[in-house]
C-alpha cells in the first residue's frame, strides 16, 4: 500500500526510528496507522516495515580524509626541532658560557611551550580556511616574532649581550620552525637550519669555525626563517580571512599547559642528572654520547605515532565494531612501542659501552647505565605525551608530564644531588604513559 519510492527509502534507513520519521513525513500519523494498517501506532508500523523489508544493504563507508604527513617530513619535522634545540644549547654552552646556556634552555622550554598554542591557533586558522587554504590565513600570529627580539633584549639586560644574543637567535629559529610547519614549509625550513646547524655543530665540537661566527649564522638563520614566514603569508596583518576570537585563544591554554609540562619534565631529567661524576663539568661531546638514547627516539617519534595512527584511520572505514577497532588499536600501540622500545634499548647499552671512553671521570658500567637510562626513559615519557596529543587527551598529558617532573624534582631534592633512583621514578611514569597513551588510541572519538 506504500509508494514504492518510501519503500525503498524505508529499506535502507539506519533503524526503526528513521522509519518512523519517514511515515509521518509522508502523512501517516498514529490513526491512520491504526485505521489503515491495523497497528498500534506509527512506530509499530515502523519495527513491522522494518522487519519485512530486510536488513539494508552494507554500503561502503566513505573515505576517510589522511590530514596525516607523509613518512619523511614526519622524520624531518621531529629532527628540526631536536637539531634547533641542540645548536642552540651547545652554541650558548661553547661561546659564551654555561649561564647563557641555562638561559637559553629556560626560555625555550617556556617558549616552547607557547608554540604549542600558536601551532594549535595556526592549525585552526587554516581549516577554518576550508580546503587548499591559503598561508595568509595564519598572518595574525606572525607579531609573535616580536617575542623573541623582546626576550633577547630583557635577557642581556640581566645577563649580558652574549646571553642575549644566542636566547633570541634561540627562539626566532624555533618560531620560524613552527610557522612554517604549520603552513607545510617543512623543506623551506630544512634547508635553512640543517645547514646552518652543522655548520655550528662544527664550531661547537672544536672545529676551525669561531663560536662567535657560528652564533651569528644562527642568528641570521632565526632572521630568515622570519623574512620567509613573512613573505609566504602576504605580510604581518592583525585579522587574517577568518579571525581569531578570545573562545579560541582560550581554547588554546591547554595545549600551552601542556607544552609547559614538556619543559617541565625535560628540565626536571637535566637538573637531576647534571650533578652526577660523569656528566658534572663534561663536555658537550660526554652529553650527546650519554642523552642519544634521549635525542634519536624522540626525533623519530612523530613518525612512529603518525605511522599507527594512520592505519587505524584508515580501519575506523572498515571495521565492523568496537571491539574490533579495539583490538587492532591495541595491536598497533604494541608494534609501535616495541619499535621504540627496541631502538631506545639498542641505543642505551652502546652508549652505556661508549660513555666511559669518552668521559674523563670513566664511570663504571652501573653509572653508565643508570645515566644513559635516565635519558632513554625521558625519551619514552615524551613519546607518550605526543601519543596522547595526537589523540587529543590533553588532561593527560598535562597529568603525566606535571606528575612525573614533580616525582623527579622530589628525588633530587631527597637525595640532595644525582640519585640512580630517579630511573625508578622515570621507569615508572614511562610505564603509566605507555599504558595510558595506549589506551588513548582506542578512542574513535580521536580520529575525527
Amino acid at each position: 500500500m506504500l509508494e514504492p519510492e518510501l519503500l525503498e527509502r524505508i529499506r535502507v534507513a539506519v533503524d526503526e526510528h528513521e522509519v518512523a520519521v519517514l511515515l509521518e513525513s509522508a502523512g501517516i500519523s498514529d490513526r491512520v496507522a491504526a485505521d489503515e494498517y491495523d497497528v498500534l501506532d506509527v512506530f509499530d508500523l515502523a519495527v513491522r516495515l522494518r522487519t519485512s523489508t530486510g536488513a539494508p544493504p552494507r554500503l561502503p563507508s566513505p573515505g576517510r580524509p589522511d590530514w596525516y604527513v607523509s613518512s619523511p617530513v614526519a622524520v624531518l619535522r621531529g629532527c628540526l626541532f631536536t637539531v634547533a634545540g641542540l645548536v642552540s644549547v651547545g652554541l650558548a654552552g661553547s661561546g659564551v658560557g654555561r649561564n647563557a646556556a641555562i638561559w637559553v634552555l629556560v626560555w625555550s622550554a617556556v617558549w616552547v611551550a607557547m608554540l604549542q598554542g600558536l601551532s594549535f591557533l595556526g592549525y585552526l586558522l587554516r581549516e577554518r580556511g576550508g580546503p587548499g587554504s591559503q598561508a595568509s590565513s595564519i598572518a595574525p600570529l606572525i607579531p609573535s616574532f616580536a617575542v623573541p627580539v623582546l626576550a633577547g633584549m630583557a635577557t642581556a639586560v640581566f645577563a649580558g649581550p652574549g646571553s642575549g644574543v644566542v636566547t633570541g637567535a634561540a627562539l626566532l629559529v624555533l618560531t620560524g620552525v613552527v610557522l612554517l610547519l604549520v603552513v607545510d614549509r617543512p623543506w623551506a625550513v630544512a634547508s635553512v637550519v640543517l645547514p646552518v646547524g652543522a655548520v655550528a655543530a662544527w664550531a661547537i665540537s672544536g672545529g676551525p669555525i669561531n663560536s662567535q661566527v657560528a652564533i651569528a649564522l644562527w642568528a641570521g638563520s632565526g632572521v630568515v626563517l622570519a623574512i620567509t614566514t613573512v613573505a609566504v603569508t602576504g605580510g604581518v596583518r592583525l585579522t587574517g580571512p577568518v579571525p581569531l576570537s578570545r573562545q579560541d585563544v582560550r581554547s588554546a591554554g591547554p595545549f600551552v599547559v601542556a607544552g609547559l609540562g614538556i619543559g617541565a619534565m625535560s628540565v626536571a631529567v637535566v637538573v637531576v642528572v647534571a650533578p652526577a661524576p660523569t656528566l658534572s663539568g663534561a663536555s658537550d661531546g660526554v652529553w650527546l654520547v650519554a642523552a642519544a638514547p634521549f635525542l634519536v627516539p624522540v626525533s623519530i617519534a612523530e613518525l612512529l605515532v603518525v605511522t599507527a595512527r594512520r592505519s587505524l584511520l584508515a580501519a575506523t572505514t572498515r571495521t565492523r565494531g568496537l571491539d574490533e577497532f579495539r583490538h587492532l588499536a591495541r595491536r598497533q600501540a604494541v608494534r609501535m612501542w616495541t619499535a621504540h622500545l627496541a631502538l631506545m634499548a639498542t641505543l642505551a647499552l652502546a652508549c652505556t659501552w661508549l660513555l666511559p671512553l669518552v668521559s674523563p671521570a670513566e664511570p663504571t658500567w652501573t653509572e653508565a647505565l643508570s645515566l644513559v637510562a635516565a635519558f632513554g626513559l625521558l625519551g619514552t615519557v615524551l613519546t607518550a605525551g605526543l601519543l596522547l596529543l595526537a589523540a587529543g587527551r590533553l588532561a593527560r598529558v598535562s597529568g603525566l608530564l606535571w606528575g612525573g617532573a614533580a616525582l623527579v624534582f622530589l628525588v633530587r631534592l631527597v637525595a640532595g644531588g644525582w640519585s640512580p633512583a630517579v630511573v625508578v621514578v622515570l621507569a615508572f611514569v614511562s610505564a603509566a604513559g605507555v599504558v595510558v597513551s595506549s589506551l588513548a588510541t582506542e578512542g574513535l572519538d580521536s580520529y575525527r
